[in-house]
């Protein structure tokens, strides 16, 4: 059996709290991809390019897993810490 206590290997989980700023850089991220997307659609379409057309729905994927987690990470963030009864992609 172990000698030791849990409580020497835990740690507090409140990481870049304050880094708030990045959120807005994040969201920045998010809507330029998305401009992207839809440009390159438009253009693909519009040219009958196959490759911009293709790459601009490949773009839309980006973009939506990127909105997606921001969302998620947003919610963690705005329930609370893990530890504190949240829990965490819910």
């Amino acid at each position: 059996m172990h000698n030791q206590r849990i409580e020497i290997w835990r740690h507090k989980h409140n990481f870049n709290l304050e880094k708030r700023g990045n959120e807005s850089r994040t969201s920045m991220v998010v809507i330029v991809t998305f401009v992207t997307m839809v440009v390159e659609i438009i253009m693909g379409w519009l040219t009958n390019s196959m490759a911009l057309y293709a790459d601009g729905w490949h773009m839309g994927t980006h973009a939506f897993a990127q909105d997606w987690q921001f969302e998620k990470l947003r919610h963690w963030f705005a329930s609370g810490a893990p530890g504190s009864g949240s829990r965490f992609l819910r």
